[in-house]
């Protein structure tokens, strides 16, 4: 046995003859271990001296005073609120300032030992330091004929002892609450004080059903040893102080001491209990050293499983366990609240069974050698059992075999039937459907030759209007022009719509304004003329469209090559016009004189302005040509006044270029 496990059960006995009146020292205990007599000692009496500061029993008969027969100056007594193990707290109104406050003054008056007067003033002095709204604040410090007191914010409201006495809170509020006492203890161990004595009793829940933490009686430094607390001394209150407070191991408490009885506190709020509870101080104090605290779910079934995991992480015996700080289990609530998944994972029942063997070796080991035995024995029938029933397990096994290779074998011959009939079936499908497929293909080849012919017979039908458009566009007298603008009713062989219409009337109204003119070309003819070949060319892909979607067709044209009408247009006219149009640019760089020129101009004018701006992919690429062409006009202009220019070639060369360029685009 270990000597933990032997000082528990020295404590226990101890425990046990003091209850039944029988005085036994240490060394009387430990007579057959006497290297643990001088730990018994300790703890024995570290357990003596908690009995001591637990015993409210004499709680009332040694107050100072009465509210009636206390006079502090500056103050007006009102009534006694409550009373200690340190002091008595008074409700009171400051005179000066008219305001109700608090007054929490020693217990025992000029009489108290220095130890308490240390441990009052290091009270107010804690809680002085602190500014926050979840902790109550001290006003003013003092004495007054040898009874130390100090004034407080006075709270309207009750303890959370009270709200939660024989009762538990619901979920959200008991976490709300939480919430807000943990981030008030965080802020204190900001400033380097721990509480160590966190309990329902010392939470306030005022008037706006906001807790405030008061108490700080046994509060202490973070860094540096307390000098009102020697080690081994056993402060707090045993149902809710951490394993090393309740063993005096003071070097160990810190912040996640604080973190511990926190964990406390969510436990009374969900249970209406605190964590551990016995008959006595001693045996509290062993059940917080030695036991785990009983899940709250096993006591309330409708506590959230998120806020039991909460609270048994801070109810950790190994601080190591725990939250870090107090400020981790306020955003843990937070979280909680906001619907969140939190960080913490419920500790598994065979974590809980190891940590119990650990701390319980004797009795696990008991139990382990019963259940060892009881396998054994188990074992043991069992083989006999087992032995005597093989052989009749394994004749039926041989049959029964049997019979399933026999159905196996049944079942697989209906399969192979059914995979042939199948197969047949799959055979006269597939030559059913190669006939179908050849059908179909001789049907859509048949098909695409007709939609070819047809979309090639509509292309030469539009084609033939805008090189009559690009005709009268070219002549320079507004007698050819006439006689090819009467070539539009002679022809029969054309398309047309509205649109298409109504570009040959303003084509015939500026013909008929150029002979009213004296000859003077309408400066608006070619404009008009260009109307006429993008009318034609809107037409041309609309029935394109129409023919190969079925007579659907696009609405209103919109410009947008289909590959049926880039491929006929590249196999059929693209490349001839262009190569007609360098021709024709050709033979005016190369003439002998203006008259050829002119012959030649007028050749490449009737291209341009209708069957060339027709096939034309883009404005960009038209006016490319065009930019060519009118360089090339003003080069032959000059040539009428005098020689030729010599530029006219290199217009000539960049004609070309953009005929390649415009016939690239479209094939492309």
């Amino acid at each position: 046995m270990s000597n933990e496990a032997q000082l528990d059960e020295l404590l226990y006995r101890w425990e046990e003859l003091a209850g039944h009146g029988q005085r036994t020292t240490p060394e009387e205990l430990c007579a057959d271990c006497p290297e643990l007599a001088a730990e018994l000692a300790r703890r024995v009496q570290a357990l003596e001296d908690m009995e001591s500061v637990f015993d409210t029993s004499t709680c009332h008969t040694n107050t100072a005073a009465s509210a009636s027969d206390f006079d502090l100056p500056g103050y007006e007594i009102l009534t006694e609120i409550g009373s200690g193990g340190m002091g008595v707290v008074y409700k009171a109104r400051q005179t000066q300032l008219d305001r109700i406050v608090a007054i929490k003054t020693m217990r025992g008056g000029p009489s108290a030992t220095p130890e308490e007067i240390g441990r009052f003033h290091t009270e107010a002095e804690s809680a002085a330091k602190l500014s926050h709204p979840g902790i109550v604040s001290i006003h003013d410090v003092g004495e007054v004929d040898g009874r130390h007191f100090f004034s407080m914010d006075f709270v309207d409201g009750q303890t959370l002892e009270q709200l939660i006495r024989d009762k538990s809170l619901s979920a959200a509020r008991a976490a709300r609450y939480l919430q807000s006492i943990a981030q008030a203890v965080d802020v204190a161990h900001e400033q380097g004080i721990l509480h160590r004595d966190l309990k329902p009793s010392n939470v306030l829940i005022d008037s706006a059903d906001q807790p405030r933490i008061t108490d700080f009686g046994l509060a202490k430094r973070i860094e540096g040893a307390s000098k009102h607390t020697a080690t081994g001394d056993i402060l707090g209150t045993p149902s809710f102080m951490p394993p090393e407070q309740a063993t005096g191991d003071n070097r160990q408490v810190d912040r996640r001491s604080d973190v511990y009885a926190l964990g406390g506190l969510l436990y009374a709020m969900l249970t209406g209990r605190p964590p551990f509870r016995a008959d006595t101080s001693v045996a509290t104090v062993l059940q917080v050293i030695n036991d785990e605290p009983v899940p709250p779910r096993r006591l309330n079934m409708a506590i959230d499983r998120d806020l039991e995991t909460i609270c048994l992480k801070c109810l950790e015996k190994n601080p190591a366990g725990r939250y870090a700080t107090a400020r981790q289990v306020a955003e843990e609530c937070e979280r909680f609240l906001a619907g969140r998944p939190i960080h913490a994972r419920p500790i598994s029942s065979l974590a809980r069974g190891r940590r119990w063997c650990l701390r319980n070796p004797m009795s696990a080991t008991l139990a382990a050698a019963v259940i060892v035995t009881l396998l054994a024995g188990t074992g043991i029938s069992t083989h006999f059992a087992i032995q005597s029933n093989r052989f009749a397990i394994a004749s039926e096994h041989n049959a029964a075999t049997a019979r399933r290779k026999h159905s196996e074998a049944i079942a697989t011959l209906e399969q192979l039937r059914k995979e042939k009939l199948r197969a047949e079936q799959n055979e006269q499908r597939a030559k059913l459907a190669e006939t179908k497929a050849v059908t179909q293909a001789s049907q859509l080849q048949t098909q695409t030759q007709l939609l070819r012919t047809s979309i090639h017979s509509y292309l030469k039908m539009y084609l033939r209007t805008c090189a009559i458009g690009g005709e009268i566009a070219a002549s320079d007298d507004v007698r050819t022009a006439n006689a090819a603008f009467a070539r539009f009713a002679s022809t029969n062989q054309l398309v047309t719509n509205n649109k298409i219409i109504q570009a040959r009337e303003t084509i015939g109204r500026h013909l008929i304004a150029w002979r009213e003119q004296a000859g003077r070309r309408p400066k608006q003819l070619s404009v008009a003329v260009l109307e006429l070949t993008k009318q034609c060319r809107l037409a041309w892909e609309y029935r394109c469209d129409a023919i190969v979607s079925g007579g659907g067709g696009r609405r209103g044209g919109g410009g947008q090559k289909s590959s049926v009408i880039r491929e006929l247009e590249r196999q059929l006219i693209v490349e001839e016009l262009y190569n007609r149009a360098t021709r024709a640019a050709r033979g005016m760089a190369e003439a002998s004189n203006f008259n050829a020129a002119m012959r030649s101009r007028y050749e490449f004018d009737k291209l341009f302005w209708g069957e060339i701006h027709f096939v034309a992919s883009t404005d960009q690429e038209s006016s490319a040509v065009e930019g060519a062409m009118v360089r090339i006009r003003e080069c032959v202009k000059v040539w009428r006044q005098g020689p030729p220019p010599s530029e006219l070639a290199q217009c000539v060369v960049d004609l070309e270029t953009a005929c390649k360029h415009g016939f690239e685009s479209t094939a492309n």
